[in-house]
């Protein structure tokens, strides 16, 4: 099995475990995984593994030891467990610098953590479309004074080499063209970056309501009451609308900025007294 520090779920690594001893002992089952390791019940793996427990902070250690696991690889599992069991954005994100950290050169780790870096930072979207639509070269100050709100000649830079590496732009002799690559990490990894993403694209939005004229921008709000049936059907109309916007910037030829379109659907009340979701 590979080594836990290519692992970015502990259930995944428990089940792997599980699965290698089994092949090596076939007598090997939970219930002796179990004993071995202090706990009564011969349920307690399958539970952890299918995601139905969790491990407790007071278990973690004992699990730990029962795979042979010390040093650098115990603390990487504990790291795990910190990352998958988290609870808010705040927890996950402090879990997975400190999981980061474990093989940080491998080409998997190396990966993840471009992956997680085009996702953290919104401008790398912006800063995928400015550099084919202009011809900058390596000018990194003009290509970080066309960012709005503006970043650093630095950023800009680092943003088109992190870029290139992901296989998101192309350098065709001193041009850059845009490829079909897609981005595609774990979703634990990418969920705690896209929430960043969010976040800044929410800030941005309100920096937008104040500086840009009302002719460059379009911001409106429509709060009404509906059933889950009508949040439903909304949610629909939504997707149906971004997929209507992709085809109308695939069709466009003549790009001459780049625009965020952010589309925002949340609960501003609590549910009516007995209404149960169905």
């Amino acid at each position: 099995m590979k080594p836990i520090f290519e692992y970015l779920d502990y259930r995944k690594y428990l089940h792997d475990f599980y699965e290698e001893k089994k092949r090596k002992n076939p007598h090997f089952s939970y219930q002796v995984w179990a004993h071995a390791a202090g706990f009564r019940s011969k349920s307690l793996f399958p539970e952890l593994i299918s995601g139905k427990k969790n491990i407790g902070d007071d278990a973690v250690d004992t699990i730990g030891r029962s795979m042979g696991l010390e040093g650098k690889a115990f603390a990487c599992f504990e790291s795990l467990v910190a990352f998958n069991q988290a609870k808010t954005h705040e927890q996950k994100t402090r879990s997975w610098a400190k999981l980061a950290e474990f093989n940080s050169r491998s080409s998997v780790r190396l990966l993840l953590r471009d992956q997680h870096d085009f996702y953290k930072q919104w401008y790398h979207h912006t800063i995928r479309e400015l550099i084919v639509m202009h011809d900058i070269g390596n000018n990194w100050e003009r290509l970080a004074l066309l960012v709005v709100p503006a970043i650093s000649p630095r950023q800009a830079k680092a943003s088109v080499a992190l870029l290139l590496r992901l296989g998101l732009i192309a350098k065709k002799g001193k041009k850059y063209e845009l490829t079909d690559t897609v981005v595609s990490s774990g979703d634990e990894v990418r969920s705690i970056a896209v929430t960043d993403f969010h976040l800044q694209n929410l800030d941005i939005a309100k920096k937008a309501i104040l500086d840009c004229l009302s002719g460059e921008r379009d911001i409106s709000c429509v709060a009404a009451a509906l059933s889950e049936h009508g949040f439903d059907a909304v949610k629909e109309e939504v997707r149906r609308f971004r997929e209507k916007l992709v085809c109308i910037v695939e069709k466009d030829t003549k790009q001459n900025r780049v625009y965020h379109v952010n589309i925002q659907l949340y609960p501003t009340s609590e549910r009516k007294k007995g209404e149960q979701l169905s």
